[in-house]
């Protein structure tokens, strides 16, 4: 979940069976505005959103702890946003 576009985002566990949502933690401020998290083939979650800068970047997420290390900027993404993230080759 995000709180605006600048606000601090958290790492929700959502139950399959009724989809209630938990928190588990917020999500390392040094990235902020998440809108796309998946997990690689490796069980990596990775996610995307923006820095305290605003620009877009791609970060790892700690499934824990809400720990983030953001990986780099995007560059040339396209429009104000990235808006999602997907590992399936399909």
């Amino acid at each position: 979940t995000s709180q605006g576009p600048t606000g601090i985002s958290n790492l929700v566990y959502l139950n399959p069976y009724d989809g209630t949502g938990e928190i588990i933690a917020p999500i390392d401020s040094s990235i902020r505005a998440v809108n796309g998290l998946d997990f690689s083939p490796s069980g990596v979650l990775y996610a995307v959103g923006r820095n305290v800068s605003n620009q877009p970047v791609l970060a790892t997420i700690d499934c824990t702890t809400g720990a983030a290390n953001v990986i780099g900027i995007v560059s040339g993404a396209p429009g104000p946003a990235i808006t999602g993230i997907n590992f399936d080759s399909q």
